[in-house]
C-alpha cells in the first residue's frame, strides 16, 4: 500500500506554521472538523422549524433565539463544571448528551416537541467550547498557543465549507439523516478524544508551583472569578473592546445581504451567497498566510490590525455599487475575521489564572457574543434612521476609533508589564 506524500511547500507550510504543538492538539483539529462538518442541525433549522414543523416565522426565530441563548449559557456553565470536575469528563459527557438527544430526533415524528430537544443540545454543544479552550491552553506554551487556536479555526472553517453542502442534500432528500449524520459525527468526535485526549485540568503541584514567585497572568487564584478579574484590569477593558468588534464583523451577516438586496432586488440572495462563499474560500486558503506574517506580533497588537481591515474593508462599502469591489471588500473584511478570530482566544488565555480557566472562557465567551447577538437589533434601527450608506459610515467610523483603543490598551499592556517586572527585580 503506497504512502501518500504531500507537495515539499505543503508540508514545509504545515510545519512552519502548525509544528510543534502537542498530539492532544491535533486530536482537537481532526475532532472539530469532522463536528463542524455535520453541524446538519444548526444549519437548517430555521428551515426545519418553517418548512417542516410549520412554524410562523415569528415563533421560528423566537426558538431560534432560545437556541442561541442555550448556548450562550451553556458557556457559563461548562466554563464552571470544567474548572471543578475536569476537561476530560466534561467535553465526554457533552459530546455524548449532543450525540443521544439529536440522535433521538431522527426517530421521532416532526413536532414541537423536537425544538425543545434541539435547544437543549445547543446548550450542551455551546458547553464544549469553553472546555476546548481551556485544554489547549493547559497543553499549550504561551508561545505556541496562536498556532494552535489557528489551527482549531482552520478546523472549523474546513468542516463548514463541506457541512452545508452534505446538509442541504440531506434536508431535500433524507430528512432523518440530518439529526442522525449530526449525532454520529459528534460520536467520532467523541470517539477522538476518548481515545487520545487526556486530562489536562492542572494538578494541585502544578497550581502550587504557578503560586511560587512574583505574580504573573496566569498565577493560579484562590478566590472568585471576579476577584482574579480585578487583578488583570487589562482583560477588563479588553472586554467591551471585543463586544464592539464583533459588533462590526456582525455587519457582514445583516447589513450586507440588505445593501445587496437594495441595488439588486430579488438577486440579492444569491448574490450574498457568493459573498459567504468567498469568505469561507480566503478563510481555508489565507489563514496559514496570516498566521505567518502576523504570527510574530502579540495578540493584543494584531487586534489593531483586525480592526483596521475591518474599519476598510466595511467601510468602503460606502462607495460601493458594482459587486466586483463587494467581493473586494469581503476579502478585506475576512482577513479581519481571521485576526481577530485567532488572535482573541490566545488573549484570553495569557491572561488567565490555571484555576480559573474554564470559567474566564466561558464568561468572556458570552461577553464577546452579545456584540454578534446585538448587531442586528442595533443596526436594524440605525439603518432605519440613517440609512445603507450612513451604517457603513458609522460601522467604518466605530472600527477607526476600536483600533485607536486596541492600540492604546496594548501601549497600556507594555507600561504596565514593564511596572511589574521592575517591582519584581527591586524587590529581589
Amino acid at each position: 500500500m503506497k504512502t501518500i506524500k504531500f507537495p515539499a511547500g505543503l508540508q514545509r507550510a504545515w510545519q512552519r506554521n502548525y509544528g510543534g504543538l502537542s498530539k492532544p492538539v491535533y486530536i482537537l483539529f481532526f475532532a472539530r472538523t469532522v463536528n463542524r462538518m455535520g453541524d446538519f442541525v444548526k444549519l437548517f433549522l430555521t428551515l426545519y422549524l418553517t418548512q417542516i414543523l410549520g412554524m410562523p416565522t415569528e415563533t421560528a426565530g423566537m426558538f431560534v433565539m432560545l437556541s442561541a441563548g442555550s448556548s450562550m449559557a451553556g458557556g457559563i456553565l461548562g466554563g464552571s463544571l470544567t474548572d471543578l470536575f475536569g476537561r476530560r469528563r466534561m467535553i465526554l459527557g457533552l459530546q455524548l448528551m449532543s450525540t443521544v438527544s439529536v440522535g433521538i430526533c431522527g426517530f421521532l415524528e416532526p413536532t414541537i416537541a423536537i425544538a425543545w430537544v434541539l435547544i437543549c443540545a445547543a446548550g450542551a454543544m455551546g458547553a464544549v467550547r469553553p472546555v476546548v479552550n481551556s485544554i489547549v491552553a493547559d497543553i499549550t506554551a504561551s508561545p505556541l498557543r496562536q498556532r494552535a487556536f489557528s489551527l482549531l479555526y482552520l478546523g472549523t472553517n474546513m468542516g463548514v465549507a463541506i457541512g452545508p453542502l452534505i446538509a442541504g442534500f440531506l434536508f431535500r432528500n433524507y430528512l432523518h439523516w440530518i439529526f442522525w449524520g449530526d449525532a454520529l459525527t459528534t460520536l467520532v468526535a467523541f470517539s477522538l478524544v476518548l481515545l487520545w485526549v487526556p486530562e489536562t485540568k492542572p494538578s494541585s503541584a502544578e497550581i502550587s508551583q504557578s503560586l511560587e514567585g512574583d505574580f504573573h497572568l496566569e498565577q493560579a487564584e484562590g478566590g472568585s472569578m471576579f476577584r482574579a478579574l480585578l487583578r488583570r484590569p487589562v482583560l477588563l477593558l479588553f472586554a467591551p473592546l471585543g463586544i464592539i468588534s464583533n459588533f462590526i464583523y456582525s455587519q457582514h451577516a445583516f447589513t450586507i445581504p440588505l445593501h445587496l438586496s437594495s441595488l439588486w432586488g430579488e438577486r440579492g440572495a444569491e448574490l450574498f451567497g457568493t459573498i459567504m462563499s468567498l469568505n469561507a474560500v480566503v478563510v481555508l486558503i489565507a489563514t496559514t498566510g496570516v498566521l505567518f506574517i502576523f504570527g510574530r506580533f502579540k495578540p493584543l497588537n494584531n487586534m489593531v490590525y483586525a480592526s483596521l481591515f475591518f474599519m476598510i474593508g466595511f467601510g468602503i462599502l460606502f462607495f460601493v455599487e458594482s459587486f466586483p469591489l463587494f467581493l473586494v471588500s469581503t476579502v478585506l473584511w475576512t482577513i479581519g475575521e481571521i485576526i481577530l478570530v485567532t488572535n482573541l482566544s490566545v488573549f484570553i488565555a495569557n491572561h488567565t489564572p490555571i484555576t480559573h480557566r474554564g470559567r474566564f472562557n466561558g464568561l468572556l465567551s458570552l461577553i464577546f457574543g452579545l456584540g454578534f447577538t446585538i448587531g442586528p437589533y442595533v443596526s436594524g434601527f440605525a439603518i432605519g434612521s440613517i440609512g445603507l450608506d450612513g451604517m457603513w459610515r458609522i460601522t467604518g467610523l466605530v472600527a477607526g476609533v476600536n483600533a485607536l483603543m486596541f492600540f492604546l490598551l496594548f501601549r497600556y499592556d507594555q507600561q504596565r508589564t514593564r511596572r511589574i517586572a521592575a517591582a519584581a527585580a527591586a524587590a529581589s
